[in-house]
């Protein structure tokens, strides 16, 4: 990732790594329907292979999508990357956003993650939800920190001139 000159990392977040808990959970389950059960009739062991082939395939989706998932946020700007294949990339300046909320229920909360909700004014007024962060309340503290420094930065110019 690229910064800007006089441009500052203030924060990182990465995906929570309890987000592959349940696709995992899927695979064991079947897994162990498969190898506990073998004499088990056939609509048993077809659905012990639908778990385990769609524990699989969305565990290695949990995970390539957290390896390949970072939100930076820096003194300027909200930059967030996401896709292992097709990589794409939203930058948000700070002085862009107008609203950071987050949401997590009792479970997130306690496992540590949530989904972060910024919503910006500009092009088209985006509103990207980000979900599975980690500690997303302290990410949400520093972009709310890091919008009132620029608030009062542009307060300040405008004062000078």
């Amino acid at each position: 990732m690229n910064l800007g000159e006089g441009e500052n990392e203030v924060a990182r977040a990465k995906l929570n790594p309890a987000a592959i808990i349940l696709p995992l959970l899927v695979l064991v389950i079947g897994i162990v329907m498969w190898t506990a059960f073998p004499d088990a009739e056939d609509w048993f062991m077809f659905l012990a292979v639908v778990l385990m082939v769609g524990g699989a395939l969305a565990s290695i989706n949990a995970i390539a999508t957290r390896l390949a998932t970072s939100l930076v946020l820096t003194d300027q700007r909200l930059i967030a990357q996401t896709g292992s294949f097709r990589r794409q990339q939203v930058t948000v300046p700070i002085q862009h956003v107008d609203r950071v909320q987050v949401k997590q229920n009792a479970v997130t909360k306690l496992l540590g993650y949530g989904t972060l909700t910024i919503t910006a004014r500009g092009e088209g007024n985006l509103r990207v939800p980000f979900r599975q962060i980690s500690r997303p309340n302290d990410l949400a503290k520093h972009i709310r920190t890091q919008m009132t420094a620029r608030s009062r930065q542009m307060r300040a110019t405008v004062d000078q001139s």
